[in-house]
């Protein structure tokens, strides 16, 4: 299993809402370190963890560094790198068509306006990758969508994201050892029980 945790490198974009990919796998490291066989950081490229869980399961964490709209071509150079399969992949990323706070798995799917995705997807070929979506909306009618996207996260905003970010690396772990259908099932059915139909 490889995990793809969508963002931009850079102080300037941390605390930004583009960046919860980053910040998914950023908790996730410090949770599970102890399963931490190996990190390198691959400049321009990606930064990635080569980890084994407690049942011996091997799973990947990636950071690309190539910013969210190029995030293809580290997709690429780790598929060639590793010899992971589409179907074995995860991609984290916010998205503005979810409100804050909502996170909702899919097991396949098109790039839905994401352009992190987008890039990735048209270096794929297939769109059989599954994905875990962490809701950053409504966006205001009078803001562009780079500005709003690309905006650090307010007080207010930064304790509904702390949550979720609980979330999603719960998720993480148990895609580890369970099925796509499995985790996406739950969580989609917990995240329609507080934001309603998503």
């Amino acid at each position: 299993m490889v995990f793809f945790g969508l963002g931009n490198p850079g102080t300037e974009y941390h605390d930004s809402k583009h960046n919860l990919g980053f910040q998914a796998i950023d908790q996730f490291v410090i949770t599970h370190r102890k399963e931490i066989l190996e990190s390198r950081f691959l400049p321009m490229l990606y930064h990635y963890w080569s980890c084994k869980d407690r049942f011996g399961n091997a799973y990947l964490l990636i950071k690309p560094l190539t910013y969210m709209n190029n995030s293809g071509e580290a997709y690429r150079r780790a598929q060639k790198q590793f010899g992971y399969a589409d179907g074995e992949s995860v991609i984290i990323y916010d998205d503005v068509a979810l409100p804050l706070g909502a996170v909702r798995i899919r097991a396949r799917g098109s790039d839905g306006g994401h352009k992190g995705i987008r890039s990735i997807l048209g270096v794929a070929g297939s769109q059989e990758i599954a994905r875990i979506r962490i809701g950053i909306g409504p966006k205001p009618n009078e803001m562009d969508l780079s500005d709003y996207v690309l905006r650090p996260l307010r007080a207010s905003e930064r304790s509904v994201i702390a949550e979720t970010i609980d979330v999603v690396t719960d998720a993480m772990e148990r895609l580890t050892y369970e099925r796509v259908e499995i985790v996406m099932n739950q969580i989609n059915r917990l995240s329609k029980e507080k934001y309603g139909s998503l």
